[in-house]
This record gives C-alpha cells, sequence and structure tokens, in this order.
C-alpha cells in the first residue's frame, strides 16, 4: 500500500524509477532499481544485513 500511495501523490513509478530503503541505525541501503536489479549497501556487515543477504539465497534473488 505505501508504494501505491507514494505512485499516486507522483513521487515516481516502482518500475521506471529507483526506490532506495535506509536503515540509518545499521548504515545500510537497499535499492530496488530501475533495472529490475537489488541492491544492498553497507559499511559493515550486522545481523540485519546478513539476515536479508541469507533470505534473499534461499529465496535465490541471489546467488553468490
Amino acid at each position: 500500500p505505501i508504494l501505491y500511495k507514494a505512485e499516486k501523490a507522483g513521487y515516481g513509478n516502482f518500475y521506471k524509477d529507483d526506490i532506495f530503503i535506509t536503515l540509518n541505525e545499521f548504515q545500510a541501503g537497499i535499492r530496488f532499481c530501475h533495472e529490475h536489479d537489488i541492491h544492498i549497501n553497507y559499511n559493515s556487515e550486522c545481523d540485519i544485513v546478513l539476515d536479508i543477504v541469507s533470505a534473499w539465497e534461499k529465496k535465490k534473488i541471489i546467488q553468490k
């Protein structure tokens, strides 16, 4: 629902624009790229980053 509301308000389009989720407390961020990629950026590995990467690997979203 939040992406739908943002699109309706004119903030962008999930399939055409980059969407950034910032996790300030963990010095990390996730970007859903307009090229249909997902990027995760972080300064150091922490539990939340490891959990996200592990979940993505299990779902075959990413491969190492």
